[in-house]
């Protein structure tokens, strides 16, 4: 039987999704042993002191262990590490199964930069319940098993590093629904994060749908002055 269509949005959903089912769930179960990530989705924003950096991540069917070197190095040379929520109580005790923002925050935790985030997660939860309920939700990624999920087409978009291949698995069908997950979210993170790019030294990490594209963050930013180029 073919997975949900709406399964895949976990990939891209606000983290807080992950916290309906990843406690009790095999979903990240096959992230030890999967293939390296060679072209990450990394790009590096000039500012006045320091350059910083803009990342995508994955939130599920990836593990931080993959990521080349590089993007560590970007995490440890950042004061800031700017993540879209901070996750909910019992997600940061997952150590064997933590999506890929929470290692990476703990990484720039243990480096010593100053965690902040772009959204609250009421507002994420919020957000979510527009999708369906608690309940809906847990069903739908119920019909992915694990091994469906390493393989799937917006899992081997992200290892391959390629901006059109992500876009046309990442980005909803819905215009509707674009805009209530990742437009809108754009255009009030890009005026948020403006100030701290200009001053330099953060490294932000968000879903990868939000990036490439029209109305992603980079193109939105580069609207805003800023040279932002894949590192």
């Amino acid at each position: 039987m073919r997975p949900n269509p709406l399964s895949r949005l976990l990939r891209f959903l606000p983290l807080a999704a992950l916290g309906v089912v990843l406690a009790g769930s095999s979903v990240t179960d096959s992230m030890a042993a999967t293939p390296r990530v060679e072209s990450p989705f990394l790009w590096k924003v000039d500012g006045a002191q320091a350059p910083s950096y803009l990342f995508g991540t994955i939130h599920a069917g990836v593990s931080a262990r993959e990521l080349p070197q590089r993007v560590g190095v970007a995490i440890s040379q950042s004061e800031l590490f700017i993540m879209e929520t901070a996750p909910a109580k019992g997600m940061v005790q997952m150590a064997d199964s933590a999506p890929m923002d929470l290692d990476l925050a703990k990484y720039a935790h243990r480096s010593g930069a100053k965690i902040l985030t772009l959204e609250t997660l009421r507002f994420q939860l919020d957000l979510l319940s527009k999708l369906g309920s608690k309940e809906e939700i847990a069903a739908m990624l119920a019909e992915d098993a694990a091994a469906e999920m390493a393989t799937a087409p917006l899992v081997n978009a992200y290892r391959s590093g390629d901006e059109n291949l992500l876009m046309a698995e990442a980005i909803p069908p819905n215009p509707d629904m674009q805009e209530l997950l990742l437009d809108s979210r754009n255009r009030r993170w890009s005026k948020k994060l403006a100030p701290v790019l200009a001053k330099g030294g953060a490294f932000v990490a968000v879903g990868a749908g939000h990036l490439p594209g029209e109305r992603g963050l980079v193109t939105l930013l580069r609207d805003r002055g800023f040279s932002v180029e894949r590192a």
